[in-house]
């Protein structure tokens, strides 16, 4: 009975998959019958805000990450490592030592001190080895991580607001249509992630710490808190960054000496949707043009190159830039239409919530 019911459960689980695939090459062929006649799955519902993110911002978000991620890398990670330096060394210390019984001479000597220093650094790749497999330390830097982030984020977000900018001037607009575009970028940039992806783990190996360490048998607290850093903590902090502050920033740099319009017609000058109507309609041309001004205002540029930076954040985990990239290409894409980061924030944390949980399953079962 419990294996019938493992099958039913498989079956409707792939059924939902082929269904999510399948809607998605719909609403992607949708997209490119749109473009080609001139028009945006996506239009731009709003004006851009009239301040966004500058340089300042930048530095503030990166300057208090990288100072607060150094400062508990010293306090948390540094003096474990140590204490496990010590144990690695008195281990390999106690172990017996070759005995030589001729007489030494100069050219012995010589070879002697040649033997352990090469075995010295045996020792420390050795070290510098069960350094990056062990657990304890994987999770404390990623606890690191996670906390310098959160601060971060709450130090940025703080310098912005002293310079005057509201909410919604930072992407922290949120309304249906926010909801809306962040369906419609779980359904259709998430299946062509996972399938660039799949192509690509049948030819180079991908690694991920968390994932990884996912994988052992571990403490349910263990598991929770990389669920909540993978899941909560990184779409937040890095769709805050990568969309909000750097491509704001990028777009704050593309609207300069553009056309009076980059900012959209005033409201009085447009016929808005009606009331109760949301106007994130596949494939509308009611004000779309209108609202994105002419072809300089709502540029390209800033999403191509804070997705390579999103995606260059991301090396060291085998082939993962390469779909992250396109993936980040339609988060930078919301964000443009949108000037929200709310939509980003939930493709982001779909498809970290699905690799988590799916990880954490098949350790299970």
């Amino acid at each position: 009975m419990t294996q019938m019911l493992a099958g039913l459960a498989s079956l409707l689980l792939l059924c939902l998959i082929l269904a999510w695939f399948l809607t998605a090459i719909g609403m992607w062929i949708v997209a490119l019958r749109r473009s080609l006649a001139g028009g945006e799955l996506l239009p731009a519902h709003r004006p851009l805000p009239e301040r966004s993110a500058d340089f300042s911002d930048l530095l503030v978000a990166i300057g208090s990450f990288m100072l607060l991620a150094s400062l508990l890398q010293v306090i948390v990670v540094a003096p474990r490592v140590s204490a496990l330096r010590a144990e690695f060394f008195a281990r390999v210390s106690s172990a017996p030592a070759e005995v030589r019984e001729e007489t030494p001479t100069a050219e012995s000597v010589d070879e002697v001190k040649k033997e352990v220093e090469e075995d010295r650094k045996e020792q420390e790749e050795q070290f510098l080895e069960e350094l990056r497999q062990s657990p304890e330390i994987i999770i404390r830097a990623i606890v690191v991580q996670g906390i310098a982030s959160v601060i971060a984020c709450f130090a940025a977000l703080t310098w912005m607001r002293a310079r005057g900018l509201q909410w919604r001037e930072m992407g922290f607009r949120f309304s249906a249509p926010e909801v809306f575009a962040g369906v419609l970028g779980v359904v259709m940039f998430l299946p062509p992630t996972y399938f660039i992806q799949f192509l690509l783990v049948q030819f180079f190996p991908y690694e991920h710490q968390v994932l990884d360490l996912l994988r052992q048998p571990q403490g349910w607290m263990i598991v929770l808190t990389m669920s909540v850093t993978t899941m909560l903590i990184a779409p937040l902090a890095e769709e805050l960054f990568f969309r909000g502050i750097l491509q704001g920033f990028f777009q704050s740099l593309s609207e300069k000496g553009s056309d009076p319009l980059r900012h959209g017609p005033k409201t009085n000058e447009i016929d808005l949707p009606p009331k109760g109507q949301t106007p994130f309609r596949i494939g509308s041309q009611s004000q779309a043009r209108q609202y994105a001004g002419e072809k300089g205002a709502r540029a390209i540029w800033p999403v191509v190159l804070s997705s390579l930076l999103f995606s260059a954040a991301h090396f060291g985990q085998g082939p993962a830039p390469i779909p992250l990239f396109f993936l980040a290409l339609g988060l930078g894409y919301l964000y443009r239409q949108t000037a929200s980061i709310w939509p980003g924030v939930m493709v982001h944390f779909t498809l970290n919530a699905i690799t988590t949980v799916v990880t954490v399953f098949s350790t299970l079962l």
